[in-house]
């Protein structure tokens, strides 16, 4: 009994070693830039970032390993793969207009909190703002006055069953929230619309900075809709679009389109016009992707994609050009990409 009990204190305890080893070893890898993607040119010297900032320039968030792994980053846009300026923010999902940036932040710990943080053009925090969920999109207007939030209330993905979201219009002046779309009147074909099922995400303004468009899931129909966020109002425009993002010209939009292919529920990306409504499938994507693209200009966008067969959860954004042309990737070990 007693040399089982010993064995059985020693298994225990290399266990707990191996453990510890473990941990110890990725903390070092991420500390050092060892490891898968360490090749990565990282400085976080402000001086630096602030020269990169005066030249057109994507901010995203950081996914390789070493100390700048979640933060905020900045990269040329003459050449996004040269060098990467880092931050002090770290955030799950970032985008910036108007000289205001909101980062949506996952606090983990034994109770997890979320909350969006607006921070200025230096990324020195003005307001956070409680979040009632897991972070999914975010949104500026061009005038950096309101941002649109998307949360998973319940539910970690589109793809989940019974999935419920929150999406809210912050004043990132005062740093609170000025409305949730599920209290604003909805209009379909001249009649008022309403549904318990309501969920609305994907938020994007246009140049006014008070009129956006989102997508309205009800009975499994996923809308698109206009809306008007000083008159808190919406009306439905189309059907079929997930997550739309407004092209630099304001003639476009791009989005992913569901649809279920061998049993499998998937998106493809799509674009469609605003004027005609003519949609076009970007079928030289393969791949299903669940994001909400940035457009890089008129003519290409961009969006995250996991790093296949790397086992580690790491993406990096991609480019496609919405008239022809494979996807290539553009920015490694990188997400939630926002063009100025």
């Amino acid at each position: 009994m007693q040399t089982r009990s010993r064995v059985i204190g020693f298994l225990v305890i290399t266990v707990i070693c191996v453990v510890v080893a473990g941990y110890f070893l990725f903390q070092g890898m991420r500390r050092s830039g060892e490891g898968p993607g360490s090749d990565v040119a990282v400085t976080d010297e402000a001086s630096r970032l602030a020269t990169a900032l005066r030249e057109p320039h994507v901010l995203f968030r950081n996914t390789a390993l070493g100390n700048s792994y979640g933060r905020v980053s900045a990269a040329l846009l003459r050449e996004p793969g040269a060098m990467r300026y880092a931050t002090t923010l770290a955030c799950d999902r970032v985008d910036f207009n108007g000289g205001t940036g909101v980062c949506l932040v996952a606090k983990r710990g034994v109770v997890t909190t979320y909350k969006a943080q607006v921070f200025d053009a230096s990324f020195s925090p003005s307001h956070d703002v409680p979040l009632a969920g897991v972070p999914s999109r975010v949104r500026v207007a061009p005038n950096g006055e309101l941002a649109g939030v998307t949360v998973f209330v319940s539910g970690h993905s589109y793809a989940s069953v019974g999935f419920s979201t929150q999406t809210t219009l912050i004043d990132t002046r005062k740093g609170t929230t000025l409305a949730n779309l599920e209290q604003f009147t909805v209009t379909r074909d001249g009649k008022r619309f309403a549904a318990a099922d309501f969920n609305f995400w994907g938020v994007t303004f246009t140049a006014d900075s008070n009129t956006f468009l989102a997508t309205l899931a009800s009975g499994n129909v996923f809308y698109l809709v206009r809306g008007d966020a000083g008159r808190q109002a919406a009306t439905v425009i189309g059907e079929g679009v997930e997550c739309p993002a407004l092209s630099p010209d304001n003639t476009r939009i791009a989005y992913k389109k569901r649809v279920v292919e061998g049993g499998r529920l998937i998106w493809h990306l799509a674009v469609r016009s605003l004027e005609t409504g003519v949609e076009r499938v970007l079928d030289q994507e393969t791949r299903s992707i669940d994001d909400q693209v940035e457009w890089l200009d008129n003519d290409n966008i961009l969006y995250g994609a996991s790093d296949e067969g790397l086992g580690t959860g790491r993406t990096s954004v991609w480019a496609l050009s919405v008239n022809g042309g494979a996807p290539r990737k553009w920015l490694v070990d990188a997400f939630s990409p926002a063009v100025f």
